[in-house]
């Protein structure tokens, strides 16, 4: 006995027999679609079935035809079982996990396996939710370093990348970074020639300028005066000082029309060339002045030029400046010296909370600078420097401090034979300032035992202090000399641990009153050391056991948060023996911190860096 769908097809018509033969085959074939094969030979019959002629008859009757119906059937079950649970995500929601997948602080790169150009290699999915994003293409960096030695092909890489970003990005503003260390060469200007004629073109996308090229392109920025620039918050040109190509005599940079510009990091030409700045100064809440240069880079101008504008700069909140050369032998380059005026003017920055003082050669001061500045709200000052500066100083006494303990008559010659940067500038700028600071940061730079004495002891630093950072320079300084400071004194005159202060108030500080604190600092929170010799790690472990859980509570000062140690082995200068003993001193240090981390909650790091440690080649 035949079945009910045996008698159909025996009964029915050439066509409806068809339809039902290959409706049998598609059924058999669905079956399959989980698997990529069976999808792609269904689609090929599917596609096949729909040119074949004998299935368009019923068109006449604006009817779609079985089969049609079968295709739209069999698409439908295909996809729900290939639609996963990260396809369910709506695109909105993946967008936002895509955008946390980015770094805050590093740019885009245009590079396959980074996002966001990584997102759309993923699956087809992926990529169109990617390209509707404008969020993750906000950011743009193109860097070419030393090694990129073939140039030929920059030029399409930047404006493939560049018109990419542009599109992906809009409607929202974008930021960009072009840095270039390379010397000059015509394929690169062409480049960079190009790409600030595309950032004048679309002056108003942009949110962030960053520039870095050589000196020879520095002609080339003229074409961004007078840009409508009306998405502009932070700007920045670094010019390296490798030497000129042309004689340019003046440029013109006018940036009055970037009525949102708050940011300005500016390192300009040496004074043989003369150049214009024109913002609005009162506006502006962070500038940099020549805080990137380095050694080789030569001097710039920039600082002598503009320092006077300072002034202007009322709303100002942060200040990055890097020392080259004396400022005052920048002065005398100046028009102003020459009309005889030769006492640089008191500056005053009311709100200026965070100060930057970087030194970039080994013939730089920081008195002219500092001695210059008044500074009521001042709570971080950072002072470092690009070059260790004394290795090899014939003034520095050639007897080991830490190893023997300075006599009288030694502290003498180190005080009057070294050559130390800065001498009493930074500590008279706080007594002069009268201000609270709260993170004092100082790293490779040469400063005197007193004048940090000075620091620490004054009273804008010792009763407010939660963050401390010294990294000397010499590595072998007499580190004693700051950990006196910090252990607290059972009944000596400190103050309860204040709360936390994330910012001083805006209205004026009161002058602090001489004596008034003990320099046990019972706000410190955050303590990192430079350390050379072994005999400092007890006083270190008394320091941080002191400051922690039921110790600290007693003498009066916050729990210890985070504690970082960075200890410089010489061992060039070791024989056997003292490397067995410091690696017992060495231990028992770590079994005293961690102690203190697992009781305290203390955040604990410990490197250890080796100094002129000897690399051995081997030679075929």
């Amino acid at each position: 006995m035949l079945s009910t769908e045996s008698y159909s097809t025996v009964n029915a018509s050439p066509h409806d027999r068809s339809v039902v033969r290959d409706r049998a085959c598609l059924s058999q074939r669905a079956h399959a679609s989980d698997c990529d094969c069976g999808r792609q030979d269904t689609c090929s019959h599917l596609a096949h079935l729909l040119r074949s002629p004998e299935h368009h008859g019923n068109d006449a009757h604006n009817q779609p035809p079985p089969i049609v119906k079968e295709v739209v059937r069999v698409k439908r079950a295909s996809q729900s079982q290939r639609r996963c649970t990260v396809h369910r995500i709506p695109p909105e929601i993946l967008g936002i996990v895509f955008e946390n997948c980015l770094e805050e602080q590093a740019p885009s790169r245009p590079v396959l396996s980074e996002s966001p150009l990584l997102f759309g290699r993923v699956c087809s999915y992926w990529r169109s939710v990617a390209q509707s994003t404008p969020r993750l293409w906000t950011s743009l960096s193109l860097r070419f370093l030393e090694t990129n030695v073939n140039r030929s092909r920059d030029g399409i890489k930047v404006a493939t990348a560049v018109g990419t970003w542009l599109h992906q990005s809009y409607p929202v503003p974008l930021s960009i970074t072009f840095t270039d260390n390379r010397i000059f060469q015509t394929d690169t200007e062409d480049v960079v020639i190009w790409l600030l004629s595309c950032i004048r073109m679309h002056a108003p996308r942009w949110k962030a300028i960053h520039l870095k090229f050589s000196s020879d392109y520095f002609t080339r920025l003229a074409v961004l005066s007078s840009c409508a620039f009306t998405s502009l918050a932070s700007f920045s040109v670094h010019i390296d000082h490798m030497g000129w190509r042309g004689g340019l005599l003046s440029l013109r940079l006018d940036l009055a029309q970037a009525n949102r510009l708050t940011s300005l990091a500016y390192t300009g030409p040496d004074h043989v060339t003369r150049e214009d700045i024109l913002v609005d100064w009162a506006r502006l809440t962070s500038v940099a002045f020549s805080y990137d240069l380095h050694e080789a880079g030569g001097g710039s101008a920039t600082l002598p030029r503009h320092f006077s504008t300072l002034a202007l700069c009322q709303n100002l909140t942060e200040l990055s400046i890097g020392l080259s050369i004396t400022l005052a032998q920048h002065l005398h380059q100046l028009d102003a010296m020459t009309q005889g005026q030769t006492m640089i003017p008191m500056i005053e920055l009311p709100k200026l909370h965070t100060l930057r003082v970087r030194r970039l050669s080994r013939s730089a001061r920081a008195c002219a600078l500092v001695d210059a500045l008044r500074l009521p709200q001042l709570s971080t000052l950072e002072i470092d420097s690009a070059v260790l500066n004394g290795w090899d100083d014939p003034h520095i006494p050639l007897t080991h401090p830490d190893l023997h303990p300075p006599s009288l008559l030694h502290m003498h010659i180190m005080q009057t034979q070294t050559h130390w940067w800065h001498a009493h500038h930074f500590s008279a700028l706080l007594d002069r300032s009268a201000c609270h600071l709260h993170t004092l940061h100082i790293r490779d730079v040469d400063m005197s035992p007193s004048e940090l004495a000075r620091l620490l002891t004054s009273p804008s630093t010792s009763p407010t202090l939660s963050t401390f950072t010294f990294e000397p320079c010499l590595r072998v300084y007499p580190i004693s000399y700051v950990l006196a400071h910090f252990i607290p004194l059972p009944g000596s005159e400190s103050t309860p641990a204040p709360s936390p202060s994330p910012s001083p108030s805006p209205s004026p500080s009161p002058t602090p009153v001489p004596g008034a604190y003990s320099p046990s600092f019972p706000s410190l929170t955050q303590l990192r050391l430079g350390c050379a010799h072994e005999t400092h790690l007890d006083s270190l472990a008394d320091i941080i056991e002191s400051r922690t859980g039921d110790r600290a509570m007693r003498a009066g000062v916050r729990p210890l948060a985070v504690f970082e140690l960075v200890f410089y082995d010489f061992v060039y200068s070791l024989g056997q023996g003292r490397q067995t003993w410091r690696k017992v001193c060495f231990d028992a240090f770590r079994e005293r911190v961690l102690k203190c981390a697992r009781e305290g909650g203390v955040d604990v790091d410990i490197r250890v860096e080796r100094p002129y440690e000897p690399v051995y080649l081997s030679v075929p």
